[in-house]
């Protein structure tokens, strides 16, 4: 028995060695091919980990069987010395011959599946003629290698060792870099001759070479076979680390991408949209007869209520349902409500190539049914995109009855009065009202204003609004009795929270949450819940209430079974997208997923509500299945928008909306035989940035007979990075014949390699107003990136443009012409808009331009300070001593007193601490003083007798001061972690 285990033990050390140098050759590979691809050593570890194990695994299972084999051919029994050797050596080559030979014509014919030669008449003999003579080669290799062993020619088993070793290498280098991810047959063959080829190598190496590792090859055979299953799990939900082993590693990564199609990763093909089973469709609520107000209130944050800021909207919330988990769908009022309205995801729908303007809305199906429909909104609805909206516009969406203007909350109370008063009560009335109040600028009634901030402006717009709401509520239930109330918001609005102001821009909550109150008299009344719901679920739930049948297209889920009661039926996730970002909640957790990237970032809202923490390391399962709930969530859009789904095919109508999981089934459609549909596919990989699909690409943009397609080819894989095609696009961006849209995606591929050589069509594209406006700040950015000083002028004309100004200024900036100094200094002198004004504030520091300090002062002073402003004067070095118009904190030792502790990050300051600023160049009249702080969580500054609570991070924060006529004198207070930066005092202005 002991001799046995010996024997078996010095049997595993031969593939176990032979593991290891596939290990070793593999791992010298994907650090040559993809290093710069890992995020870092720990997925290189990650990696190594994995195919260590595997490797070893799989040689020592291979071994096995073929020792297995050799037994049953009577070729691996012991042989005394004296005994012949040719009937040994021959019954092992005739079992290699009889194992390996059909394999490599499995092989052959898999080769040979081309449409070149799959249809030769001879295919068949040439095949089987081939595993013939493989199976002879074979028979004639291990017998003669079995005789020259057992005649004890170690120098013909070290050649044939080293032989064998040169072929495996040489066939893993092959499977890496030649025909990457093209034809699989010829990968899997490369990787079964390097794994067959290096167990050779081991099996032929002269016995009393290999080292007494005995103990050592059984303790790596037993890890690695309990590790296998384990580190490969590990690199299996690591998106990035697995991505790379899929796209560098010969073997490991066949492995990896066999376990992606078993299952054992998020989906890639979408799954059927969820169909609400007959049971919870019963369970809803009657409003059969009733009618309805819908009420949106334009940029209101779901955090404003039940904060008594809200008091009327609160009290319908408690005398109905509170959503507390609503979802906008997108940040844009011109989405969100036509989604709101349809029932759909429309900016999703209308990416879809061919999708057409047939969207009927609820006012359009409700007026059908009998009701009176009428319509109350500013006419700024379609502002973003309105290019997009002109079908619904034209047709009022949908409504008998429309009223548009920017009036205020209370005069839009009286139109609604007016108008219900004409109509009689005869039949039900659906009416949507749009209030803009707190839509920026921010500018509340004396009365409701809780402050200067921009942010205390805002509170004060949502009291406004509140007490208007109140009473449209109230005017609208007097004439229609037990009429059922909606409330929510088309989007949230930033104040700073992850670095921006406003909307539009983040999928964050501060920006996509918004409130939905839900109020039936008599019917629905439970209370609050965290079921995560999204605008398109009202449409859709008010059809189902009000007993009229829904157009099949539209998305949104029913909430009647919720709001009769039955939380646990609730749709189980919300939706959102903006720009190339996609976001999906559960109600407790929320991923926003990147189109082209192949990770998350991941929020417990719970635990996290500021969003400040990404936990997508150390949650990857959490992350899978949320991303795999959006991708059947994106793939589901195009299937039931069925003019684009009759006309694209599937990968594609799944890849305009941005699926993340399309990649693989975009490949295909390279090959198609219509060239449009080459072109479409080599655009979308280009967006989802599928890298596997690189060398099908560059083949594409040499080979293909359209030359179109060999344009789309080079530009698409310039754009993933792939600098063979370099060239390729320089030459077609001069070629005026070619179509412009292909060359101005080809320069703005160049320009993020910094190659200037489409600097020309990229000012031509920054200038066109017909263009796609994403398209223009690309190229408006690229231009900076450049530094182009032919683009200033075009982009000085820019500063005019409303959406584009602020992308402009920056750029200006960036470039650094001076030529932009006095249009920039024009332009920030009026200019309305917080961001616009803080990149004009920035470009004209980075210019050093003699108006950048007073600009920047005028504006510190208004009610909402210039972002960033004393940053910008400590950039200029106008604080640099201290006067009467601030000072650098870090280094104002002489006008410090009491405690001070400075360094070059900020000073912090003890209980007794002030300030005191001489009377050279102070404000004469009215000051405000800002002052720009770094701070912890829970942290709050004081100036004098006014405090501020800070938010975590850099920010600046206005006080209010007294005119005075000597020194001034500020006492200053914190707590928490807190350090302060920089002050300036400026005049107040308003």
């Amino acid at each position: 028995m002991q001799e046995r285990l010996d024997r078996a033990a010095r049997a595993l050390v031969r593939p176990v060695a032979a593991g290891s140098i596939l290990l070793l050759v593999e791992a010298a590979v994907v650090i040559a091919t993809g290093r710069e691809l890992f995020l870092g050593l720990g997925e290189v570890l990650l990696y190594v980990g994995a195919a260590g194990p595997l490797l070893v695994t799989t040689c020592v299972t291979l071994w096995a069987l073929a020792s297995a084999i050799l037994r049953l051919f009577g070729a691996a029994r012991p042989i005394p010395p004296t005994a012949p050797v040719g009937p040994t050596a021959r019954r092992a080559g005739l079992a290699a011959a009889l194992v390996l030979g059909p394999a490599a014509g499995a092989a052959s014919w898999a080769l040979s599946e081309g449409r070149r030669l799959r249809d030769l008449p001879a295919r068949p003999a040439l095949v089987t003629l081939g595993a013939i003579s493989a199976a002879a080669i074979l028979f004639w290799v291990v017998a003669r290698l079995v005789r020259r062993a057992r005649a004890g020619d170690r120098g013909f088993q070290r050649a044939v060792a080293s032989f064998a070793a040169g072929v495996g290498v040489a066939a893993l280098v092959a499977d890496a870099t030649v025909l990457r991810r093209l034809y699989p047959s010829l990968h899997w063959t490369l990787a079964g001759a390097a794994t067959c080829a290096v167990l050779l190598s081991a099996a032929s190496w002269p016995h009393r070479t290999l080292p007494r590792a005995r103990g050592l090859a059984v303790a790596v055979a037993i890890a690695a076979a309990v590790c296998a299953p384990l580190s490969l799990s590990a690199l299996r939900d690591a998106p990035n680390a697995s991505f790379v082993v899929e796209r560098s590693a010969p073997l490991t990564g066949k492995v990896v991408r066999l376990l992606r199609r078993s299952g054992a990763a998020p989906p890639r093909a979408p799954s059927a949209p969820r169909v609400v089973p007959p049971r919870e469709a019963a369970e809803g609520i009657d409003l059969r007869g009733r009618s309805v107000l819908v009420v949106t209130v334009d940029a209101l944050r779901a955090d404003r209520l039940g904060g008594g800021l809200t008091p009327a909207i609160d009290a319908l919330a408690r005398d109905g349902v509170l959503f507390r988990r609503a979802y906008t769908t997108t940040p844009h009022t011109s989405y969100a409500i036509a989604s709101l309205l349809t029932g759909k995801y429309m900016r999703l729908a209308l990416d879809l190539p061919g999708a057409g303007e047939d969207h009927p809305t609820v006012a359009d199906l409700l007026g059908r049914a009998g009701f009176h429909t009428a319509a109350f909104h500013p006419p700024a609805v379609f502002f973003v995109d309105e290019d997009r909206f002109g079908f619904l516009a034209a047709r009022g969406l949908g409504f008998a009855h429309r009223e548009e203007g920017f009036e205020g909350a209370a005069r839009r109370v009286e139109q609604v009065r007016e108008h219900l008063e004409s109509i009689g009560a005869d039949r039900p009335a659906f009416f949507w009202v749009h209030f803009f109040e707190p839509h920026e600028p921010y500018d509340p009634p004396p009365g409701l204003s809780r402050g200067d901030s921009a942010e205390e402006r805002y509170d004060g717009e949502v009291a406004e609004v509140d007490e208007a709401v109140g009473r449209l509520v109230g005017l609208f239930r007097s004439l229609r009795p037990n009429a059922t109330v909606i409330v929510t918001a088309d989007h949230g609005e930033e104040h700073g929270e992850h670095g921006g102001r406003y909307h539009g821009t983040t999928l964050h909550d501060e920006q996509v949450r918004v409130p939905l109150v839900w109020s039936s008299p008599g019917v629905a009344a439970i209370g609050a819940n965290d079921v995560p719901v999204d605008l398109p679920d009202v449409t859709v739930t008010l059809l189902a209430a009000l007993g009229v049948p829904r157009d099949a297209r539209m998305r949104g889920d029913d909430l009647g079974p919720v709001l009769a009661g039955h939380v646990d039926l609730g749709p189980s996730h919300a939706f959102g997208s903006v720009g190339d970002e996609h976001m999906v909640t559960d109600g407790r957790l929320k991923a926003i997923c990147a189109v082209g990237d192949t990770s998350c970032r991941l929020y417990d809202l719970a635990a996290d509500p500021g969003e400040t923490r990404n936990l997508a390391e150390d949650r990857l399962e959490d992350v899978r299945r949320l991303r795999g709930a959006l991708a059947a969530h994106l793939a589901s859009i195009p299937r039931v928008e069925s003019r684009a789904a009759d006309t694209l095919p599937d990968a594609l109508a799944r890849a305009a909306v941005g699926d993340p999981t399309v990649g693989p089934d975009l490949v295909p459609l390279l090959g198609a035989r219509d060239p449009t549909q080459r072109i479409r596919a080599a655009r979308a990989i280009a967006r989802l940035g599928h890298m596997p699909a690189g060398p099908i690409l560059l083949r594409l943009r040499e080979d293909d007979p359209d030359d179109e397609v060999r344009a789309e080819a080079a530009v698409a894989a310039l754009s993933m990075g792939l600098g063979e095609a370099l060239g390729d696009v320089r030459a077609r961006v001069r070629d005026e014949d070619l179509a412009l849209d292909v060359r101005r995606r080809g320069a703005l591929a160049l320009a993020r390699r910094g190659d200037a050589a489409g600097t020309g069509v990229l000012v031509g594209l920054s200038s066109d107003e017909e263009a796609d406006e994403a398209l223009r700040v690309a190229a408006i950015r690229s231009l900076a990136e450049l530094g182009s000083r032919e683009a200033v002028g075009p982009l000085t004309e820019l500063l005019s443009h409303l959406r584009l100004r602020t992308v402009a200024a920056d750029a200006l900036g960036r470039i650094g012409d001076r030529r932009a100094a006095r249009p920039l200094a024009e332009a920030l002198e009026e200019e309305p808009y917080l961001p616009a004004r803080a990149a004009e504030a920035e470009a004209l520091v980075r210019l050093g331009h003699r108006r950048a300090e007073p600009l920047v002062r005028r504006w510190l002073g208004a009610p909402t300070p210039l972002p960033d402003g004393v940053l910008r004067l400590v950039e200029l070095g106008a604080l640099r001593r201290p006067t009467g118009g601030g000072a650098d904190l870090r280094h104002a030792r002489r006008a410090q007193e009491g405690s001070w502790r400075c360094d070059e990050g900020g000073c912090r300051v003890g209980a007794d601490a002030a300030l005191v600023l001489p009377a050279a160049e102070a404000p004469r009249g009215p000051a405000r003083a800002v002052l720009r702080v770094l701070a912890g969580a829970e942290a709050s500054v004081s100036v004098g007798a006014e405090r501020r609570e800070v938010r975590p991070g850099p920010q600046e924060i206005a006080f209010d001061l007294e005119r005075v006529t000597g020194p001034r004198r500020l006492e200053i207070r914190t707590t928490g972690d807190v350090r302060l930066v920089a002050l300036a005092v400026v005049d107040a202005v308003e």
